[in-house]
């Protein structure tokens, strides 16, 4: 397995994780959960969960042109 093969896999199963906390996708946890959310853990979980979202679609890219 490559590098970007297991970093986008890494990636993927975070985002998974958060998907499976919250109930929810990225888009509608940006639109339903950040808007109300006062505490620092949910500001925490949101830029982890925008940060693997960005690699994963870097990677993909990545990935796809390597191949």
């Amino acid at each position: 397995m490559t590098q970007i093969t297991e970093n986008l896999s890494e990636a993927k199963t975070k985002i998974s994780e958060f998907e499976h906390k919250y109930g929810r996708s990225f888009a509608q946890f940006e639109a339903e959960v950040l808007p109300t959310a006062n505490d620092w853990d949910t500001h925490e979980d949101y830029n982890d969960w925008f940060f693997f979202s960005v690699i994963v679609e870097r990677l993909s890219s990545a990935d796809s042109i390597s191949t």
